[in-house]
């Protein structure tokens, strides 16, 4: 009811008191704090407003195996960045391309022996019947 909603922190309105007043998240916050794993606080607006920022730094300063990094990556970024960026995309795509490639591929094998396979059931359903392969086909002929 009197939540604002951003992007950067969404009004949650689930019907679940415990999800809808944050409360699933500051229990979240409690046990990471606990737990040797890395974590991104991603509140842009928290992590820029100095009380905020300290407020979430306690949380993990007094465990002995966090390592804080704070990075901020404002404006234009470098020539470096953008080239590492667009070899990763380019790398993304080729690997996409040779996956959609590589299943053209075993579709084209697998229809192949599929055709294969009807193939030999047809000439063995001739076979146990006593004709060619061909005959079938001349018989039909032979009707008209």
């Amino acid at each position: 009811p009197g939540q604002r909603s951003s992007r950067d922190r969404p009004a949650l309105r689930y019907g679940v008191p415990a999800i809808d007043n944050r409360g699933a998240g500051k229990l979240l916050k409690t046990v990471a704090q606990f737990s040797k794993r890395n974590f991104i606080l991603a509140e842009a607006k928290a992590n820029l407003i100095s009380k905020e920022r300290q407020e979430a730094v306690k949380l993990f300063s007094s465990s002995p195996h966090f390592e804080l990094v704070a990075k901020v990556a404002v404006g234009e970024p470098s020539g470096e960045h953008k080239e590492w960026v667009h070899r990763r995309i380019l790398t993304m795509h080729e690997e996409k391309l040779q996956e959609i490639e590589r299943r053209k591929r075993a579709d084209a094998e697998r229809a192949a022996k599929m055709q294969a396979k009807r193939e030999a059931v047809k000439a063995s359903r001739l076979a146990r019947a006593g004709k060619k392969p061909g005959a079938a086909k001349e018989g039909a002929d032979d009707e008209e």
